[in-house]
């Protein structure tokens, strides 16, 4: 799943080059549309270059790895010298724009977004703060940029009776072809894909929800991003998290990624932060301090957490697994003394208190 995204956004790119123009990154690179056009901007103004992306709220994601946001231009380059003239440009470091969210405090900062973004994405937790910190202006692009924008926000604001964000936001949406959404649904700031469902009672506030998925009644889902035909069943709680194509939530899920088809069953529950300190994450053989010092889990495609599974926060179920809980806690027998009031379980059966 992650592979075809960064194939589309990489040809992408290349389409908005010109003539005998190069432009050369690592394949796990992701950007956004205006980085990807500032870099180009700033690089057509001389000649060889290796364009770094500085962003302050970025580093701690990107020093997972070890990676920076490095893009290398070359114009009338022949493939024979690539790697020489790549290798000879001069570094150039370009400050983007951030935005602090008031109100949204992370435990060591608050929230800063970057529209201008650029991260490697080679660990699930990189994927999962690029996602979230490009969410917001990703968002705003859709709903509120430009003349469209303008006139969606004064409609809502019509349709609120009132110029409060919270009121006007829940009148601000892009609903595509074919949704079906609820009388009973709250809707905010969101985009939601062609053909996809929000229930009765269910609440989806700032997510892109993608074509054919599903936000079944009564779940709550916010600042998240749900791939095609990804599932949020009845009662879950997903936030800060990103769903992939066709997965299942139906848990409690906070700072997660549940891989493409994977599915979690009511009753389990994906942590965020530790008891004993800042979360820490296995990079390689090595582990290392989440970003901003808190992480969910992620949950590889095809695999399955079953109901009442707790998992720490940092940790990774590998693709296809099936993970359920001990059979010993599970009541598998019935068979008491008349008259008990009192049990407790134990062996998977029940004990007289």
């Amino acid at each position: 799943m992650l592979g075809r995204r960064l194939r589309e956004l990489h040809a992408a790119a290349t389409a908005k080059l010109r003539g005998d123009e190069r432009l050369l990154y690592a394949p796990n690179l992701a950007f956004s549309d205006v980085a990807l056009d500032r870099v180009l901007a700033e690089a057509r103004a001389g000649g060889d270059v290796r364009l770094v992306l500085e962003a302050p709220a970025l580093a701690p994601i990107a020093a997972l790895t070890g990676e920076r946001a490095e893009f290398v231009y070359l114009r009338g380059a022949s493939d024979g010298d690539v790697e020489a003239r790549s290798a000879a440009a001069p570094v150039r470091q370009v400050q983007v724009k951030e935005m602090t969210l008031p109100g949204i405090q992370l435990p060591d900062s608050p929230l800063t977004v970057v529209d201008e973004w650029a991260l490697p994405v080679g660990h699930w937790a990189q994927l999962l703060w690029a996602n979230l910190l490009g969410l917001g202006p990703a968002l705003w692009r859709e709903l509120g940029a430009g003349m469209g924008g303008l006139v969606r926000v004064a409609w809502g604001a019509a349709c609120a009776g009132s110029l409060a964000p919270y009121r006007v936001a829940r009148h601000v949406n892009a609903i595509g072809r074919g949704a079906r959404i609820h009388p009973n649904a709250t809707v905010e700031g969101s985009v939601i894909g062609a053909g996809a469902r929000v229930g009765a009672g269910a609440i989806v506030r700032g997510c892109f929800v993608g074509a054919a998925a599903s936000v079944e009644d009564l779940s709550l889902v916010e600042g998240s991003v749900l791939g095609e035909g990804a599932v949020v069943q009845r009662l879950a709680m997903v936030k800060y998290s990103v769903v992939e194509a066709r997965a299942f939530a139906a848990g409690i899920h906070q700072l997660a990624v549940i891989g493409e088809g994977a599915t979690t069953k009511h009753g389990a529950v994906l942590m965020d932060q530790g008891f004993r300190g800042p979360v820490r994450v296995r990079v390689g053989s090595a582990l290392r301090e989440a970003p901003h010092g808190m992480l969910g889990v992620c949950v590889g495609p095809g695999a399955l957490v079953g109901s009442g599974v707790h998992v720490a926060p940092g940790r990774v179920i590998p693709a296809g697994l099936t993970v359920v809980q001990d059979p010993d806690r599970v009541v598998g027998r019935v068979d008491l003394p008349a008259g008990t009031t009192r049990a407790r379980v134990s062996q998977g059966g029940l004990q007289p208190l």
